[in-house]
């Protein structure tokens, strides 16, 4: 019996420390997978877990056994880095919009503050000459000119906010469908209680 029990005790190490071998290589072997979160197998003796220092269960020195594989993850570290990641998200969009919007508005050719500044040339030079018709024809072409300027503004304003708004919209129906996808998923958290490798693998898709 005792030579049994040392048989007992040393297979159940050997299946503990070859479940810890399959967990590290299931780690190697994902390590490139997006989402994956590294694997830890904890072990504990076989009989631990006694409410009393001085008693023994009856199972007690019976070897080793993986007590549960989980994911090495920080709920906190985590949070923050969905945060950072949505921040970086927005000011990215933002700077790419107002980025697009100044080379339109104030590009070299299409310069706003150019025609403005043209035109009240104009005016300048027919205050100096009242009586100049031609002076009061470059006016007039000139203040044509800044009117259609101002419409193309307008024009192209109305294009960013459409797109603006065309992109919330196609977004938002993505976060919605990502939100569906991880009821799901909770759901079916919920209903594997005690199956941890199902959890986990669940949890990396989420």
């Amino acid at each position: 019996k005792f030579v049994a029990d040392i048989l007992s005790i040393g297979s159940a190490g050997l299946s503990a420390y070859r479940r810890s071998l399959e967990v590290t290589g299931n780690n190697i072997t994902n390590v490139n997978t997006e989402g994956y979160a590294r694997r830890d197998a904890q072990l504990i003796g076989v009989g631990e877990a006694t409410m009393s220092p001085i008693l023994l269960r009856s199972d007690s020195g019976n070897g080793v056994t993986v007590d549960v594989v989980r994911r090495a993850t920080n709920t906190f570290l985590q949070a923050e880095a969905w945060s950072a990641t949505a921040t970086a998200a927005k000011l990215e969009a933002f700077s790419d919009r107002m980025d697009r919007l100044e080379k339109t508005v104030f590009s070299s050719e299409n310069d706003l503050g150019t025609y403005i500044q043209g035109f009240f040339g104009k005016v300048q030079d027919l205050a100096s000459n009242p009586t100049s018709l031609p002076d009061r024809i470059t006016v007039i072409g000139s203040a044509g000119q800044l009117v259609d300027r101002f419409q193309d503004l307008s024009r192209t304003l109305t294009r960013e906010i459409t797109a603006i708004s065309t992109d919330a919209t196609d977004q938002l129906s993505e976060v919605n469908a990502l939100t569906l996808q991880i009821a799901k998923i909770n759901t079916q958290l919920n209903s594997n209680i005690g199956f941890a490798q199902k959890s986990n693998d669940m949890l990396d898709r989420r």
